[in-house]
């Protein structure tokens, strides 16, 4: 039984968050919550990928954020985390379904990308790990950033053009999700301004390869590309702040899968 739960880890999780979604469809048209329900499912879910990667850790003797498909893994992995916070703290209507939408697209990525080739693994820096930690912690925000500017939009787009289907009146109002919005980008910003200095540090003080060098780079351009947003958003109007939250959030996620594809070193 735990051989079989070990193998399908991922698919009990890519099962799940799916799940979430269809729950989020039902209660859109049955207009009512099932919040609490969400936050077990996607506990649930997040379990089960947890428990996919120590499975994968212990078969290969790499840590899940030194190959492709684990990055995607833990993204995935720290946007539930995430939104477990943010979604007790602010209870956002439809942000749940929204989230495991997104887990899933991340999840299913690493599943085509596939299992990474078995090596020898090693022991990891403290302080290469913490900088791991806050990358994917700031790579989640900028996850949930995306999901309610996606959010903004369509509740703007239904105010704009008079449309009152219950799915726009179940989402929270434009000034919840204007102002969450904001906060997300700050906090995502201190924690990847973290995990440069720390990268950079790793990189000197160890002697790491070149090709960590162009992952530094890399996170380097987002945090410049988020740090303007952040500083010109006052000039910018709500939506255009959303529609460009939601397309550097992409393109990030584009610009990581090109250049993570070699391992870090141990």
């Amino acid at each position: 039984m735990r051989d079989f739960i070990g193998n399908n880890a991922f698919l009990f999780g890519l099962f799940i968050y799916a799940a979430i979604v269809m729950l989020g469809l039902v209660a859109v048209y049955a207009k009512r919550t099932f919040r609490l329900i969400s936050y077990a499912f996607l506990a649930f879910g997040a379990g089960f990928q947890g428990y996919g990667l120590f499975i994968q850790w212990q078969i290969t003797g790499m840590l899940p954020f030194t190959y492709l498909s684990g990055f995607f893994h833990l993204v995935a992995l720290f946007c539930v985390l995430l939104y477990l916070i943010v979604g007790a703290s602010y209870r956002l209507n439809l942000l749940d379904a929204f989230t495991a939408g997104l887990v899933f697209v991340l999840s299913l990525i690493a599943q085509l990308i596939g299992a990474p080739i078995p090596s020898e693994g090693g022991s990891m820096a403290i302080l290469t790990a913490v900088h791991a930690l806050t990358a994917f912690l700031s790579y989640a925000a900028f996850g949930i950033l995306s999901l309610l500017s996606i959010q903004y939009l369509f509740q703007n787009h239904s105010l704009r053009k008079k449309k009152y289907h219950a799915f726009f009146k179940y989402l929270p109002s434009l000034q919840i999700l204007q102002n969450v919005s904001r906060r997300l980008l700050a906090i995502a910003l201190a924690l990847l301004t973290l995990a440069l200095v720390l990268g950079w540090v790793d990189f000197f003080l160890l002697g790491r390869p070149y090709y960590l060098a162009l992952k530094i780079i890399a996170a380097s351009i987002i945090w410049i590309a988020y740090g303007s947003l952040f500083f010109a958003g006052k000039f910018l109007t709500p939506t255009r702040f959303a529609t460009v939250s939601v397309i550097l959030f992409i393109l990030a996620l584009f610009m990581l899968f090109l250049i993570h594809g070699k391992p870090v070193a141990a």
